[in-house]
Order: structure tokens, then sequence, then C-alpha cells
């Protein structure tokens, strides 16, 4: 597609690569990625599969344990990080908005799997972001 060529001639031009050679892509799971590279000058962008909505996904292998065992090992991380997700009940005990930056919108949705039209997205950070578009 026009998009996808795009992409691709933009990844060959030497501005982009300079700045792709300190980039790291690793196929693991978010919790070992957050392990091996954690650290006070690291930052992690996290978008696990949405809560309750992991069917919608190819892989079904992140539950209900896996998002507690994520929002736990948050807590701890050195580094900073922004975690997107749509609201559920427990998100409040496990990542309060005291002691976390929570930005929110509203989405709609198209997908006709799904009978609700409207959820909250969120993008919930452990430091000080100065956002205020969302």
């Amino acid at each position: 597609t026009q998009k996808f060529n795009s992409f691709i001639n933009k990844m060959t031009e030497k501005n982009y690569l300079k700045k792709l050679e300190k980039l790291s892509v690793e196929n693991l799971d978010c919790r070992d990625v957050i392990e091996k590279y954690d650290s006070k000058d690291t930052f992690f962008y996290i978008d696990p599969p949405y809560y309750n909505m992991e069917s919608y996904y190819t892989s079904h292998d992140f539950g209900h344990d896996d998002h507690m065992e994520l929002c736990e090992l948050l807590k701890t991380t050195k580094g900073k990080w922004a975690l997107s997700y749509y609201f559920f009940d427990d998100l409040p005990r496990l990542l309060p908005r005291n002691k976390y930056e929570w930005h929110h919108e509203r989405t709609y949705s198209v997908n006709a799997r799904t009978t609700e039209s409207v959820r909250i997205e969120l993008l919930i950070m452990n430091y000080k972001s100065g956002l205020s578009f969302l």
C-alpha cells in the first residue's frame, strides 16, 4: 500500500537511519523487557492487550494475572513509563491517581464485536508529563 511504501522509503533516509541506530526492538514479554532494560535513563511505552478484551487479539496469552503482574512491576520500575489502557475497575487501586499521572480521552468504537460504543482510553504515567491535549 501507499502508506507502507512511504514508511519504508523514510526508513532508508539518512536522517531516519541515524536516529534508528539507538533503537532496540525486542520480541519478548513486556515484563522481560522491563526487567532487562530498566534504569533511571530508560523510557518504556507499554501498550498491552486491553483488560477484558484479550480475545480481540491474535494471541490470547495475556490474562487477568498478567495485567496484575504488569501493574505491580511498573510500581517498582526505575525508568519512566507511559501505559496505554482502557479503564477497568481494579485500575485505580493498582495505579492510584494520587501517585500516577492519568490522562484520558473518550474513544468511539467502530468494532462490531462490542456492544459498547464509547470507551475511556487512558495514558497513565509515572512522571509529570505536562500533557494537556488528552
